[in-house]
């Protein structure tokens, strides 16, 4: 309490004070009353207070900066604009290398059939593992190629045929060859015929014949047809109105 009379003095005397220390009379008053003394005490305080609320909105700053840079990161990367908002440029001089770390997008992969013409075809599989099963192959004989020519002066027509497979296996086939008057109906005898039976394999180049004759001078209906192992005929071929003449 013995400082009261001092401060009461000073008190009276700030706007003298202020005069000769250049400050204002009510800057002098808030000095005396802050700790009884001229030491500039309440500017001290008035500048540690401002410096800790820097302090703090700094510190806010950087949290919010923190959880800002990853998602504008990801809108750069859509092509927005960020000029003026933020610099994303990474971090680092001569001396650091180190900056951003930049992830390529993570897609996931799903190993299954990618061929649409197999059995087990899978719509959601990005790559292909080999599993793509198909639907087995019928192994079935066919021409390979064939034709038609006249022998002995038209009297005979002779039928070349040359037949494949198309499977590694061998299979037993049969052609037939039939001559029948034209405009003949169902169930009309032919008037000539021959069958050739054999076994054809894959790859198989053989070329094979069969000659029919005494016909009289008309015009007749020919048929070949291929027969496979199981009884099925397989191809039918047919040349129609073919003038053959009879043996002299």
């Amino acid at each position: 309490m013995s400082d009261a009379p001092d401060i009461q003095a000073s008190l009276e005397n700030a706007e003298e004070i202020a005069e000769l220390t250049g400050r204002s009379k009510s800057d002098v008053i808030a000095d005396l009353l802050d700790d009884g003394k001229l030491n500039n005490s309440n500017a001290i305080k008035e500048n540690t207070s401002a410096i800790d609320r820097a302090t703090e909105m700094a510190g806010k700053t950087h949290k919010l900066l923190t959880a800002l840079i990853p998602i504008l990161i990801l809108l750069s990367t859509s092509g927005l604009e960020l000029t003026g908002i933020i610099d994303l440029t990474p971090v680092g001089d001569e001396e650091d290398e180190e900056g951003w770390i930049w992830e390529e997008e993570y897609e996931e992969t799903y190993w299954g059939c990618t061929d649409w013409d197999a059995e087990n075809y899978d719509e959601y599989a990005t790559d292909d593992d080999g599993s793509c099963e198909y639907e087995p192959e019928e192994c079935e004989p066919f021409f390979y190629d064939n034709y038609t020519v006249y022998v002995n002066n038209q009297t005979e027509i002779q039928f070349n045929y040359d037949v494949d497979i198309n499977c590694d296996e061998e299979q037993e086939v049969e052609v037939q060859f039939l001559v029948y008057k034209t405009n003949s109906t169902n169930g009309d005898m032919p008037e000539n015929y021959s069958i050739d039976i054999w076994n054809v394999y894959n790859g198989d180049t053989e070329y094979r014949n069969m000659t029919l004759g005494n016909f009289t001078t008309g015009y007749y209906d020919v048929y070949a047809y291929l027969i496979n192992d199981d009884g099925e005929m397989i191809k039918e071929l047919i040349w129609s109105d073919i003038e053959l003449l009879a043996r002299d």
